[in-house]
């Protein structure tokens, strides 16, 4: 078996006096699509979140190569090659599509910004995922799934070696969906470790390598793709066999 890039041992939460995660085991290796499905409420967003330093679990631990990660820490997961695209995009609208880029990351020539060497390496980066986007585009004029793939680009291109995508589709065109694939893909490819959340069928067979199932914060189900029936998945998800 691959070693693993990303593994949780025994993740437990709950808020309020209510469990949410109940010892959750995960593993994901290199060059890999995990899709993280189960209905609303079964604890995929929070265990996201925990893996991020979102969030401190109350037990267990999450590591990355092998080097635990500080529990309730968004810093040090992000030194340690852990990015999360959420729901809510976290891109500037007002900024160009460069600028989001490379926010907090700025090239500089002396005291000044280099946007020149800014937008050609933001331009090289784009055309190296095939993302026909014009690195001087404002980030606000831009569909949601456009401005949903620079944030994956932006990640990539900051080292990130776990790359977590939330509900990536809730929001986008059919036509926006083969974009993402392809990116999603193309990633896979480089090694990346990816956990993809859905409660989509359709996505979990064209992307998912693995699939792994949540249910009311217990881990259910957790096979290669290639092992598991959609009515597996199914079952697994509500806790009954669909009629």
């Amino acid at each position: 078996m691959t070693a693993p890039l990303l593994e949780c041992t025994g993740i437990t939460k709950s808020f309020g006096g209510v469990p949410v995660l109940k010892g959750v085991d995960l593993r994901l290796e290199p060059g890999t699509v995990t899709a993280l499905a189960g209905e609303n409420g079964a604890g995929k967003s929070t265990l996201m979140k925990i893996i991020s330093g979102q969030y401190s679990a109350d037990q267990g631990t999450v590591t990355v190569s092998g080097q635990q990660l500080s529990a309730g820490n968004p810093r040090d997961a992000v030194k340690h090659g852990v990015a999360i695209v959420p729901q809510e995009l976290a891109s500037i609208e007002d900024l160009t599509v460069y600028e989001n880029l490379f926010v907090g990351r700025e090239l500089t020539r002396g005291p000044f910004l280099n946007r020149r060497a800014m937008i050609a390496e933001a331009r090289e980066t784009l055309a190296v995922f095939d993302v026909a986007i014009s690195p001087t585009a404002r980030i606000g004029s831009l569909p949601v799934g456009l401005r949903q793939i620079v944030e994956i680009v932006k990640a990539a291109r900051t080292g990130a070696k776990v790359l977590m995508l939330d509900e990536p589709t809730s929001a986008i065109s059919e036509r926006e969906v083969e974009g993402l694939y392809r990116i999603v893909r193309r990633l896979r490819d480089h090694g990346v470790a990816m956990v993809y959340t859905t409660h989509k069928m359709a996505e979990i067979r064209a992307i998912a390598d693995r699939v792994v199932v949540l249910r009311d914060g217990g881990l259910i189900l957790d096979k290669g793709i290639d092992d598991v029936s959609d009515d597996d998945i199914v079952t697994a998800m509500i806790g009954r066999e669909r009629s």
